[in-house]
């Protein structure tokens, strides 16, 4: 079910947005941060726990505040394509929008793999969960510390 249509031009940021088991997580951080590849080891650990993961948005996202939260959409002229460094262009399973659930930054490391934040971040005058996550670590291991934060700190339904 797609969200409201928007009615004004969006704003796109440089950022990777999934959706999984309806939480949108909006990933942020510098070029070659690794976001499409924490977005595709997100997916895939979603698949591994038989849980549902798709891809809302590489690169290019849109946000925008609708009633008090932010929705997150794919740039249409790549929807449901994502790059994977040294691979190249993959089509993986999508969807139009999202609302986010958390705000997740990939930054420089202070000399651990260790969540570096937990927090709150307002974007759009929205506030939501903020996660901050080295650079430098697999892109598997970021994406199971983001699932287990996730799981842990919301009940989701089987």
């Amino acid at each position: 079910m797609m969200l409201a249509e928007r009615t004004a031009k969006p704003v796109y940021i440089h950022a990777t947005a999934v959706a999984i088991d309806g939480f949108g997580l909006l990933i942020r951080g510098p070029s070659r941060a690794g976001k499409s590849s924490v977005a595709l080891a997100l997916l895939a650990e979603a698949a591994r726990a038989s849980r549902f993961g798709v891809l809302i948005g590489d690169d290019r996202v849109s946000i925008e505040n609708a009633d008090g939260a932010l929705v997150l959409r794919g740039h249409p002229a790549i929807s449901g394509k994502i790059e994977h460094r040294g691979t190249g262009i993959l089509d993986v399973p999508w969807r139009a929008d999202a609302i986010a659930t958390y705000v997740i930054d990939l930054c420089p490391a202070n000399g651990s793999d260790t969540i570096l934040t937990q927090s709150v971040i307002a974007i759009e005058n929205v506030l939501l969960p903020h996660i901050v996550l080295p650079l430098g670590t697999d892109a598997l291991s970021r994406a199971q510390k983001i699932i287990g934060l996730i799981w842990k700190s919301r009940v989701i339904a089987s």
